[in-house]
């Protein structure tokens, strides 16, 4: 049996977007995505351009060979195309080789053979390949790991500017930049983690806002600010981070780095609840159980508690338990049937009514 490919080095992902239009309800300019005509008209156009010897269409091809339902026979073919592109010093060319090398698909694995293509590539300015490259050089793949040449080819990826329109090729080079804060924070460099965490933040990447906005509640980093983490934690929770609405949640309620916002505060532990957090949902049953921020409600507060500790809270059991003797069993036994046999968004939704949120 094949050898299966090493699948944590990823064949770089293609734009497949066609003009850009106007986006009426966001007020911004998008890349429309295109349709499967146009699709099926491009693979068409690349084979066209791919028999008469065109090698970026040779390497286009050759990337669909290797990704696409991919066989033997199909990556012979794209070794055979890979080969002839080679030829022309294409940097997307050497990527494909050096990554086709690394996970050892068309030919044998030979990580050290992968790194030369890789560089190749990566002094060509090509980005993928400076990021496969820097993972590479940490996780040692042809020998002792090198951080210190990781986060060099990762801060060249991730300074490239403008990013590109593609969604994956800006995700990919924000997530170089996300790396390499990750690098400087590991050193204790706080001005340098939150240079090049800013950076991927502002691509509206989701991990990038999370982690700039804890960067910001370090206590030994004296350039920290509660204002700065509060507005990168909002643009995280909006980014879909769970953790971010929960701490969003505990900021508005708390007034830490801005206002105290109550319904706000209920509204985004709400979400985060929603989503699964068992700390937002704890916190709620709280809200209920002092009739602060919700109605005052023990019954619905035990079912919260009850559903925060199926999903892992164990403060909330306790509390549940301690609860059970001022409700009376029939009463425990409704609730059970009503609100804990149901998803947890739909028994949010019934538990904490949206007039209340």
């Amino acid at each position: 049996m094949p050898k299966r490919p090493d699948e944590r080095y990823a064949w770089p992902q293609v734009d497949e977007t066609g003009d850009f239009v106007v986006d009426l309800l966001g007020g911004v300019v998008r890349r429309r995505p295109m349709s499967g005509d146009e699709l099926l008209a491009r693979e068409r156009e690349v084979e066209r351009m791919a028999d008469k010897g065109d090698p970026a269409a040779q390497t286009a091809l050759a990337r669909r060979l290797f990704t696409e339902s991919p066989s033997a026979e199909k990556n012979r073919r794209a070794v055979r195309l890979l080969k002839k592109a080679l030829k022309f010093n294409l940097p997307s060319a050497q990527l494909l080789w050096g990554l086709a090398l690394l996970r050892g698909q068309g030919m044998a694995a030979d990580p050290k053979e992968a790194l030369v293509w890789l560089e190749k590539a990566a002094f060509a300015q090509d980005a993928a390949a400076q990021v496969t490259l820097a993972q590479c050089l940490e996780d040692g793949v042809a020998g002792e790991s090198d951080p210190a040449g990781a986060l060099y080819w990762r801060r060249l990826a991730a300074v490239r500017k403008p990013y590109p329109a593609s969604s994956a090729s800006a995700e990919m080079l924000a997530d170089a930049a996300l790396a390499a804060g990750r690098a400087y924070e590991g050193m204790g460099q706080y001005a340098e983690t939150d240079r090049w965490m800013t950076i991927a933040a502002k691509q509206s990447h989701g991990p990038a806002q999370f982690a700039l906005a804890r960067l910001h509640l370090r206590r030994d980093w004296p350039e920290r600010s509660a204002e700065a983490s509060r507005r990168w934690m909002n643009e995280a929770a909006l980014s879909g981070i769970l953790e971010a609405q929960f701490r969003l949640g505990v900021f508005f309620w708390s007034g830490a780095g801005g206002r105290v916002d109550i319904r706000e505060a209920v509204r985004w532990l709400c979400r985060a609840a929603e989503g699964g957090h068992a700390q937002a949902v704890g916190m709620l049953a709280g809200f209920m159980l002092t009739g602060n921020a919700l109605t005052l409600d023990r019954l619905r507060a035990w079912a919260l508690l009850k559903i925060a500790e199926k999903l892992g809270d164990a403060a909330s059991g306790l509390t549940a338990k301690g609860l059970e003797h001022a409700l009376p069993l029939r009463e425990r036994r409704q609730a059970r049937d009503r609100w804990l046999t149901l998803p947890v968004k739909d028994a949010l939704e019934d538990l904490i009514p949206r007039s209340e949120r």
